[in-house]
């Protein structure tokens, strides 16, 4: 939300984010693959962005890594599957 000053309003559930599965189904996948960029951020499980990269790279989908979300450092398997890293 943005008021008319600029300053925005952020509403955080915190882990709500990392209820995530950790094997995704069809539909979800059908998605990335027929998709041109998946964005990724690091608010959600590795081994889920790790999953959906690998999908992206199997369907020539450029991949995007946003920083934000944690500090912990990034594995070398996700940084091999991202084609653009960008820092929050």
């Amino acid at each position: 939300m943005a008021y008319d000053s600029g300053d925005n309003s952020i509403v955080i559930v915190g882990g709500a984010n990392m209820k995530w599965d950790t094997i995704l189904d069809d539909k979800f996948t059908s998605k990335i693959r027929n998709a041109k960029v998946l964005l990724m951020q690091r608010e959600i499980p590795e081994e889920v962005n790790i999953q959906c990269a690998k999908v992206a790279r199997e369907n020539d989908t450029l991949t995007i890594l946003d920083m934000g979300g944690r500090d912990d450092p990034l594995s070398q398997e996700l940084i091999a599957l991202c084609d653009i890293i960008s820092p929050n």
